[in-house]
C-alpha cells in the first residue's frame, strides 16, 4: 500500500513539476478518509471497490437538478453521513478489542 502511494505522489510531482501543501484541500482530504473507511482500513480491494463506488457515486450526484453554487457542499454533507455510517456500524474494524496474552 505504501509502495503504491509513493509511486501515485512521484507521478504527481512529476505531472505537477511542483508541490505546494496548498493544492491539498480539506475536501480531497476528506475524501480520501471515506474511501479508506467505507473500503477498509488494510485491505487492497476494499479500497479499490470503494473507489469506483464513490467516484460513480460523485458522478450521479453532479446530474442531480442542484444548482452548481450548493452541489459541492451536498457532495461534503453526503460523504459526512457515509462517514458516520460506517463508523457506527463497523467501529470494530477501527477499534479492535484488545487480545488476551
Amino acid at each position: 500500500g505504501s509502495i503504491l502511494a509513493s509511486l501515485s505522489g512521484s507521478c504527481m510531482a512529476i505531472y505537477l513539476q511542483f508541490i505546494d501543501p496548498s493544492i491539498f484541500y480539506v475536501t480531497t482530504l476528506i475524501f480520501i478518509l471515506t474511501l479508506i473507511i467505507v473500503g477498509g482500513i488494510g485491505t487492497f480491494w476494499g479500497v479499490i471497490f470503494s473507489t469506483i463506488g464513490l467516484v460513480v457515486f460523485t458522478e450521479i450526484i453532479r446530474f442531480l437538478p442542484f444548482e452548481t453554487l450548493y452541489l459541492g457542499s451536498i457532495q461534503q454533507i453526503i460523504y459526512a453521513l457515509i462517514l458516520y455510517i460506517f463508523l457506527f456500524l463497523h467501529r470494530e474494524r477501527l477499534f479492535p478489542k484488545q487480545r488476551e496474552i
